[in-house]
């Protein structure tokens, strides 16, 4: 796939995506973005960080995490600080799933207790599941349709038929 063709599959999916959280923000005052980390979603981080949005009423949070510190090169977390959260998009609330504590288990209740505060249900998810772009999933509550070829869900929320 060329450079061309990844970068405006990157800017249809930011712009799904900024979509999603504007519809939800004209309805509620905060809006729930979570992502999955890695290199997959860079260029999408890097399209999305250009939209024009209400960024401090977005809440950003991951799928996904290694406990490592924030600062460690394998930190989802500061992939998305340093891809996403740029110019005015650096207002968003980025909601780690780390703490300070040496072990996932000592960290875990304040984690929980984060993301109990979170806008949910979240206005999209993405999920970087390999190699950019083909293996990327979103899912945008509001997203009226879905251009080919993104393996998007679309309505009604995908957990509904796991219910």
């Amino acid at each position: 796939m060329s450079e061309l063709c990844r970068e405006r599959l990157a800017t249809q999916l930011a712009e799904a995506v900024a979509e999603a959280l504007r519809q939800d923000l004209t309805r509620q005052e905060r809006a729930l973005l979570v992502v999955s980390g890695g290199t997959t979603p860079v260029p999408f981080f890097r399209a999305l960080a250009l939209c024009a949005l209400p960024w401090s009423r977005v809440e950003v949070t991951l799928a996904d995490e290694r406990w490592v510190p924030e600062e460690h090169t394998d930190s989802n977390a500061r992939l998305v600080r340093e891809h996403l959260l740029q110019g005015p998009a650096a207002e968003a609330n980025l909601v780690p799933l780390t703490t300070r504590d040496a072990t996932p288990e000592q960290g875990v209740d304040e984690v929980a207790e984060r993301l109990a505060q979170l806008a949910w249900p979240a206005s999209s998810v993405v999920l970087g599941m390999g190699h950019w772009p083909v293996t990327t999933a979103a899912s945008c509550r509001y997203a009226p349709s879905w251009p080919a070829p993104w393996p998007f869900t679309g309505r009604p929320d995908p957990m509904e038929r796991h219910q």
